[in-house]
């Protein structure tokens, strides 16, 4: 499925370079869109190192207690 997904996109690029550039246009603009958003409104201090490291060994301590039994 993922070979056919590839080459849907490959095919909508190479419709868009040879036959008409406005669904790229489009789909360029709401992607600069879109990431100049995400990048402004998000949290700079959302996850630092400390927060990451503790959301990474959660699950260690709870495969601990389910071997235990």
């Amino acid at each position: 499925m993922n070979a056919l997904n590839f080459l849907f996109i490959l095919a909508g690029f190479f419709y868009g370079i040879f036959i008409d550039g406005t669904f790229l246009k489009i789909y360029f603009a709401l992607v600069a869109v879109y990431t100049v958003i995400v990048l402004l409104t998000r949290n700079q201090k959302e996850n630092v190192k400390r927060k990451n490291i503790m959301i990474s060994t959660w699950s260690g301590k709870y495969l601990y207690l389910i071997n235990l039994k």
